[in-house]
Order: structure tokens, then C-alpha cells, then sequence
């Protein structure tokens, strides 16, 4: 049977593991596929390199749909971050003025949707010959537009647009996104400091129990 310390030390450790794993960062960085990924309003497919590449095949924005790992209760990142790296394959300058413009994230819940534009380099779509560019915003509901709070509470769909020409010519990369959780607050890691302290202290207990010859 468990002591009362070891018990209350377990329960501690219990507390920062469900806080620390329900802060987890969740990224995709299309290393071995497409990782559930899907395309709306353009073909997506593996490109080796370990990036999704998408080429625009309708005369409709052009966009690509988070798999299930990101839906769900994410209220966690509220606070966060949310980025992704694109790249312009085709050399076409990106001539998009009516939204949602390239770069839109959408979130939608059963709370309700957000949106906002993560900005880049430029005009904050690829430009031509220049590299991948990497795009960023805060998950600060003072910068989307509608209700990201109550989005993130039970996402249902997260997507991103992808299309920057009015015309069907885009072919755009894709890679290496994020939501990044908040950083976890210094009392977190001091509880979790005190739980570990006090699972060690009980470990050296049951050592020196251990070694003490019975008393006959």
C-alpha cells in the first residue's frame, strides 16, 4: 500500500503531466506524405523534399484542410501562435486582390469561426524566385475576425488558402505548420519542480529503508 506522501507526490505529478500534454505544440512538416492533409480547388501532392506542393485546377480559391489532429477542444492555443513556411514554385507573381487572399486561416467550431491573414514577406504571398517564406500571426482573438475564442473551443474545420492569382497558374508550396501552444507559466514549472523534488525525497526514504538490517 502507497504512502500518504507518495500519494499526494503522484497526484502533483498527475496535475503538471495533464497541464504540460494538453499544452502540446501539434505541427505538421509533411516528412514521409500528405499527413491527412487535403486540397480544395487544386490538386495536392508529396513532393520528396518533405513539403506539400498544390497547383490550382479551377477557377475557384484554391486551399488546404487540417486533419483530424487538429480538431477538437484547442482552447489551449488561445494566446499562441499559428505559422506555416510556403514557397512559389511556378515563378508567376502573385496577383490575388479579393479575399480570402493567400495566406487566410480559418478556423470554424461549434462556437463559431475566425479568421485572419498570417503575414510574410511583400504583400504576404510568395514572391517569385523568393525561397520559402515563412508566415505568422498571433492566436490573439483582438486580431481575428469573428469569435476565435468559441472556435477553438470544438474546432470542427481548420483551412488555409492557398490561392494568390486570379488566373489558374499558381502552384504553391506548403510546409511546416504550427500551432504553438502558450508558454507554460513559471508556477507551472515550479510544480512540477516541487513534484519531482518530492518524488526523489521519497525514493531516497525507501532506500534508506532498504538498507537498515531488520531488527531481529
Amino acid at each position: 500500500m502507497r504512502s500518504i506522501p507518495s500519494i499526494r507526490a503522484a497526484a502533483l505529478l498527475s496535475t503538471v503531466a495533464v497541464c504540460v500534454s494538453a499544452h502540446a505544440d501539434i505541427s505538421s512538416s509533411f516528412a514521409a506524405g500528405l499527413e491527412g492533409w487535403t486540397g480544395q480547388g487544386g490538386t495536392v501532392t508529396h513532393i520528396a523534399g518533405g513539403y506539400l506542393r498544390q497547383q490550382d485546377t479551377q477557377a475557384t480559391w484554391m486551399s488546404v484542410t487540417a486533419p483530424a489532429g487538429y480538431l477538437g477542444d484547442l482552447s489551449a492555443y488561445l494566446g499562441g501562435t499559428v505559422s506555416f513556411d510556403a514557397i512559389n514554385l511556378n515563378g508567376v507573381a502573385a496577383d490575388l486582390i479579393s479575399g480570402p487572399v493567400f495566406g487566410t486561416v480559418t478556423i470554424s467550431g461549434a462556437g463559431g469561426s475566425a479568421s485572419r491573414v498570417l503575414t510574410g514577406a511583400g504583400t504576404g504571398q510568395p514572391a517569385p524566385g523568393a525561397g520559402w517564406t515563412h508566415f505568422e500571426a498571433p492566436l490573439d482573438a483582438a486580431d481575428w475576425n469573428g469569435n476565435l475564442a468559441g472556435a477553438l473551443a470544438g474546432v470542427t474545420s481548420l483551412t488555409v488558402t492557398l490561392e494568390s492569382n486570379n488566373d489558374i497558374v499558381e502552384i504553391n508550396g506548403f510546409d511546416n505548420f504550427s500551432l504553438i501552444a502558450v508558454v507554460p507559466e513559471p508556477s507551472t514549472w515550479a510544480l512540477s519542480g516541487a513534484g519531482l523534488a518530492l518524488l526523489g525525497a521519497l525514493a531516497r526514504r525507501r532506500a534508506s529503508r532498504a538498507s537498515t538490517p531488520a531488527i531481529q
